[in-house]
């Protein structure tokens, strides 16, 4: 069992000999570029979904995962998510089970991409774009808008509540969903903080301030991955019971952007210090 998971998801490796310092500097290099865009890209994509429904006009969703269904952010967001799972399956860290479970991670982001949520989350039903694993039963209708000065068609869906999805896709989104979420839980806590191979010391066994500072951010993120990761849950479980008055202060469709969109600032944080930022800031001496 260990073999087969050896080649699917191997152990760090580098040249030996004389190669080897040239080798270990250039894949340290290297992983710090790759894992500093990925944070980017983790903290990027929530903030121009964010800012894209103010700037267009176009209706903000329920969630981050209703985007989905926008013409141009879907596609973003889309892309996004598949470059933050491709990196973790190719992702190779210390330890074998680090690298099986990056591995299981990023399929679960691709499948979060790939498979639709429930609805479009979008309260005037516009701004739909099928995608190819959901199809829509409604209709549409030419509209000629005429306000500002000329015939501008556009097309307005109705029967809102008419869409097929493909049997199953909901599920494996959130499904997905709470695989990835608990897989940033998990690095927030485990893996990031812990100590890679040769981390540098004080010479007395301690970790470096330098090392100690970037746990105290490790934590902080998995805090609010935790908490945005437990009202998720909370809202789900209990959605008609949080819509009452006494939640008077939670708005089901603002909140659970908000969550999505700290937990993955979260993850996007927690990458970004792994790689130093491009290897700037918070390095030890070996770095």
């Amino acid at each position: 069992m260990r073999q087969m998971l050896t080649k699917l998801a191997p152990e760090r490796r580098v040249a030996p000999g004389a190669m080897r310092l040239a080798a270990e500097r250039h894949y340290r290099l290297n992983e710090k570029i790759m894992a500093s865009l990925v944070g980017l890209v983790a903290i990027l994509l929530p903030v121009f979904l964010w800012l894209w429904p103010k700037a267009t006009g176009e209706c903000m969703r329920d969630s981050i995962s209703h985007f989905y269904y926008s013409a141009f952010p879907g596609t973003v967001f889309v892309a996004a998510l598949a470059f933050i799972g491709a990196f973790l399956i190719a992702y190779r860290g210390d330890r074998l089970m680090e690298n099986v479970l990056a591995s299981i991670a990023g399929v679960a982001a691709i499948a979060v991409a790939l498979f639709p949520t429930s609805q479009h989350g979008c309260d005037d039903g516009r701004g739909f774009t099928g995608r190819p694993l959901m199809s829509f039963d409604g209709g549409a209708a030419l509209v000629i808008d005429e306000a500002s000065g000329g015939p501008l068609p556009r097309f307005e869906l109705f029967g809102a509540d008419a869409f097929r999805f493909v049997p199953a896709a909901e599920v494996f989104h959130y499904v997905s969903a709470i695989v990835l979420f608990l897989f940033l839980l998990w690095y927030a806590l485990r893996i990031f903080p812990a100590k890679s191979t040769g981390e540098q010391t004080d010479g007395t066994g301690r970790i470096t301030r330098t090392k100690a500072t970037r746990n105290m951010i490790y934590y902080a993120t998995a805090l609010v991955i935790a908490v945005a990761a437990g009202l998720m849950l909370a809202q789900f479980v209990m959605k008609d019971v949080m819509r009452g008055d006494g939640f008077a202060w939670w708005k089901p469709k603002d909140g659970m952007f908000w969550c999505e969109f700290a937990a993955l600032v979260a993850f996007g944080v927690g990458w970004v210090v792994k790689g130093r930022l491009f290897n700037l800031v918070l390095k030890d001496e070996r770095d």
